[in-house]
Order: C-alpha cells, then sequence, then structure tokens
C-alpha cells in the first residue's frame, strides 16, 4: 500500500540531493513516564506531527535498522540503537530501562526534511517497543514491532481456562475497586519489600493497637432533603463494627448537631434534638478510628504509591499482618521504600472459583471454567490445573 506523503516532500525526494532525516517518538504507557522523541541528525529538530510540538534531541540520537515488512499479517520488526541519556528528556535512560519505563510503549518513526518542516512526514514505521536491551553502560538498543504484534496479542474468541479470564474490576469482573488509604511508618530488614502501614481506616495502626485512625473522611454532602445517611470510610465502604467517631465536620468546622448509632447510621438535627436535613451543598466529614481489617485481607492485593520515589508505580502484595499493620511486597520496588511515604491498597482477586464465590459472591460474572477435568497421573489428556 503506497505511503501518504506531501507533494512538496514527495518532489524534494525525488530531488538530487536530500535534507532528510529520521525522527523517532516514543509514547511510553506507563504513568508519569513522558513522551520523549531522538533523532539522527546532529542537531535538535522541533516538528508537530499534529499531536502539538516535540523536540527530538540529537544529543545521544540512534542509528535505525532495516524495517522487515511481510504481506502476509506476520509481526514486522525493526531496531533502534544509541546512547543511553542522562536524563529522560534526551532519550532512553538506564534508570527507565530497569524500571520498566518502555515496556509496551507506542512509537512512530517519521522522515523529514529538516530544512523545510512544512514539508510534513512521511510514516516509516509505528507500533509497540518490545525488548529494550543496554549492550553495556554506554548504549542501549530498542525493538520496533509493528502494529500487527498487537493485533496477534488480542484474540477474537476466548480460550477455555482453570481459572478466571477476566482481570479484577474490568467491565467483565464488573466487581468495583476499593482502595484504602495509607501511610509508610517503618520499613523492615528489606526496605523495598517490607513495611508498616498506619493512618488508613480499619487497616493500620502501631504495634500492639486495636484499631487504625483515619482522618477528615468525607461521607455526606446536604442535600437539603435527606436527613439521614451512612458513615463511610475512605474507599466508600460502609463502617464496620468497632468504628470510634471523635469529630464530625461540617465545611471543616466541628459540629455537634448530629448522632451516630452503632452501625455507622448518622442522624442530623438542628441543635435542639430535632431531626432536620442539612443545607445543600454542605460537606461532612469526619475524625476517629475502626477495627483492623483481619490477617491475610490484602493478599492477594495491590499498592498503589502516591508519593514517594515510588509514586505512580504499582507492587502485588504477598502477605498483610493486621496487628502490626505489616504489608510484604511479591517483588521489590524500583526504589527503597521510606516512611512517610503514602499510598493506597486494595484487596484483589486469585481468579479462583472459590475467591469469585466465597470472598465476592461473584461467580456469576467469572469467565472461567473451574470444572474441567483436571490431569492426573492416569489421564495425560486432561488440562493441568493451570
Amino acid at each position: 500500500m503506497p505511503r501518504a506523503i506531501s507533494t512538496a516532500l514527495a518532489a524534494h525526494l525525488k530531488g538530487s540531493s536530500h535534507t532528510v532525516c529520521y525522527l523517532l517518538k516514543i509514547m511510553p504507557v506507563r504513568a508519569g513516564v513522558a513522551t520523549f522523541g531522538i533523532c539522527t541528525l546532529d542537531a535538535d529538530v522541533t516538528y508537530d506531527d499534529g499531536t502539538g510540538p516535540l523536540t527530538y534531541r540529537a544529543k545521544r540520537g540512534y542509528t535505525s535498522f532495516d524495517l522487515d515488512t511481510k504481506a502476509d499479517m506476520s509481526v514486522g520488526s525493526s531496531e533502534a540503537s544509541g546512547l543511553l541519556a542522562d536524563y529522560p528528556a534526551d532519550g532512553v535512560t538506564a534508570a527507565g530501562v530497569a524500571a520498566g519505563d518502555y515496556d509496551c510503549a507506542r512509537f512512530v518513526q517519521y522522515l523529514v526534511n529538516y530544512e523545510d518542516l512544512t514539508q510534513g512526514h512521511v510514516i516509516l514505521n509505528a507500533g509497540q517497543v518490545g525488548q529494550v536491551t543496554m549492550l553495556d553502560e554506554l548504549t542501549c538498543k530498542l525493538e520496533l514491532r509493528s502494529l500487527t504484534q498487537i493485533l496477534k496479542q488480542n484474540s477474537i474468541i476466548e480460550l477455555t481456562s482453570i481459572t478466571c479470564r477476566a482481570q479484577f474490576g474490568d467491565l467483565r469482573c464488573k466487581m468495583p475497586l476499593r482502595w484504602y488509604n495509607a501511610t509508610v511508618a517503618t520499613v523492615g530488614a528489606e526496605p523495598d519489600r517490607d513495611f508498616t502501614l498506619v493512618n488508613a481506616p480499619g487497616i493500620g495502626a502501631p504495634p500492639g493497637s486495636a484499631t487504625g485512625p483515619v482522618s477528615g473522611v468525607p461521607f455526606f454532602t446536604g442535600n437539603g432533603t435527606q436527613a439521614t445517611t451512612q458513615l463511610l470510610d475512605t474507599a466508600g465502604d460502609a463502617v464496620r463494627s468497632g468504628f470510634t467517631v471523635t469529630t464530625v465536620y461540617a465545611n471543616g468546622t466541628p459540629t455537634t448537631h448530629y448522632t451516630i448509632n452503632s452501625s455507622g447510621l448518622v442522624t442530623f438535627n438542628n441543635g435542639s434534638g430535632v431531626t432536620t436535613a442539612p443545607a445543600s451543598g454542605v460537606a461532612y466529614t469526619w475524625d476517629g478510628t475502626l477495627t483492623l481489617q483481619p490477617d491475610g485481607f490484602f493478599s492477594p492485593g495491590v499498592v498503589h504509591w502516591l508519593t514517594g520515589a515510588n509514586a505512580g508505580r504499582e507492587n502485588e502484595v504477598e502477605s498483610y499482618v493486621a496487628a502490626t499493620g505489616a504489608v510484604t511486597l511479591v517483588i521489590p520496588t524500583q526504589q527503597s521504600i521510606a516512611p512517610g511515604d503514602t499510598f493506597q491498597i486494595r484487596r484483589d482477586c486469585d481468579k479462583s472459583k472459590a475467591m469469585c464465590r466465597d470472598v465476592y459472591s461473584n461467580l456469576l460474572n467469572m469467565r472461567a471454567e473451574p470444572e474441567l477435568p483436571r490431569a492426573n497421573g492416569t489421564d495425560l489428556q486432561s488440562p493441568s490445573a493451570h
């Protein structure tokens, strides 16, 4: 299929002398990692491909290898190699490779006339970044895979499996993700895996404490008609038994115009004991304590870092101990965890029938065939449990 090319650029390419270079735009999908560009010229090129101007750096540059494409829908591939950059804006960094910043990143490769960028561009290649390899401490190589790779990874039909094929919380699973706010109190012997948490409603407390403190948790905005509402924790769930409310705030000001029963049902009054609905727009928050979640509640689970050296990244939880608020991660974080780092933590799913049914009551939405025969010593034709 012919490439789209402007008349002016086509005329330039037909001429006897060319002033062209390649531009490689890398668009990481990992949160917090910015799009950047590199070029094959010896000077920076600032070019707008229709999505806004971007400076393609020449400081580290890159070498583009031949593009291999076929007409049979097989995955086309090419490579780009160059020097490692000191800063993310200049190109691929060693820290970025180690952290997986370029995993599954999208890319597009242009040819332009650097003497007259108004002539537009030719798209030479586009797709997904494959393996990123550091050849030594100075150079790296990026595998550039065509868009057919993405097509081949998305099956038209679902295959059978013992465990659920849906991702927990997606449109097929339909379970809401319940995130709890928390703060790192201390780190353990492995500062990139072990830590204790505090300040999360119901999930953390200093060692030996029976409750976890909560602060400024929103639970209701007045609408002028509703006089009774449910006390909520930061995950948006109704509070559990064992909670203690120290202060309720109306638009940030402490108020005593309410009563709360043992189930966390709040009834507002006018200060004289007469039930009345708060005025529209009045925001109510509360401080207090909640009982801890049981041991293992967040295993399996996910930690999403909000601040600190690992901000924007997620890690899987291996274990959780309620008595101390101790959390151990499955895989170490890229950077060390520090006291004061804030994060969100949630329960996940192990994709088994038992957890889907007994914990989440979501068996109707399970995408699996858990009753398939399992392999044993006498029947080699049955699938294994995994």
